[in-house]
């Protein structure tokens, strides 16, 4: 993001979660509902949030179905909805804007009417299972060891009862770590190997089922995971 990026105020029927690699940006109305540097954001479906940048802002961001089952449109879905309705209207600042057959002028938000678009049927919102987004300090966790040798975790947190869970792992060098079959990874440091794949800072990893996937780290490192819901 940068300095002027905003959204209204809104919802989604998925779940997001974001953690903060560089600078901070506002979720809501508060001076409080700023997410920082180095913190941990979930923004449930159903919950309502805005943003607003605060300078540049560099996030790491997860969205996917969430538990009320609704699912989650593809990239590919997202850009065929976002060009058929810009035949019909204009998208501004996460709006989208049309005139009816009298001339009529009518604003909904942009993700509700590309998604009732491509699904064919109104967008019904799930109750929320939280009452505001939730934001973790990671840096009040404690690190705990895991089972495998050299390897420790931080575990932030696991979200309604389909547990959705996000947390960090610290591997010593030459460390293995057997990887989850539902997780996705992203490395902030180090180096070595996942499954047969090299991977380096930077790099993200996804678990589609993989049941014997290991991390074997050349070089200690610090990488982030993301457990899937279970459904």
């Amino acid at each position: 993001m940068d300095g002027d990026y905003t959204t209204p105020r809104h919802r989604h029927n998925f779940d997001q979660l974001r953690y903060m690699l560089e600078g901070e940006f506002g979720y809501g109305r508060s001076k409080d509902e700023i997410q920082q540097q180095g913190t941990v954001g979930y923004f449930p479906e159903g919950v309502y949030y805005e943003q607003k940048a605060i300078g540049r802002s560099v996030t790491l961001l997860f969205q996917g179905g969430g538990p009320s089952g609704a699912g989650f449109l593809s990239y590919s879905q997202l850009e065929a909805g976002y060009k058929a309705l810009g035949e019909e209207g204009v998208f501004s600042n996460g709006v989208f804007t049309w005139l009816d057959d009298a001339g009529g002028k009518h604003n909904k938000d942009a993700y509700e009417a590309i998604w009732e678009r491509m699904r064919g049927r109104d967008l019904a919102y799930p109750k929320p299972r939280y009452r505001t987004p939730i934001v973790a300090d990671v840096d009040h966790y404690d690190w705990i060891d895991a089972c495998d040798s050299g390897v420790k975790t931080r575990h932030i947190g696991a979200f309604t009862e389909r547990a959705i869970e996000f947390g960090f792992l610290k591997l010593d060098q030459k460390a293995v770590h057997a990887c989850a079959p539902n997780a996705l990874y992203y490395f902030l440091s180090g180096e070595g190997v996942i499954g047969r794949k090299d991977y380096r800072a930077g790099a993200a990893a996804a678990m589609d089922g993989d049941e014997d996937a290991v991390i074997c780290a050349a070089s200690p490192t610090h990488l982030i995971y993301i457990l899937l819901p279970t459904f």
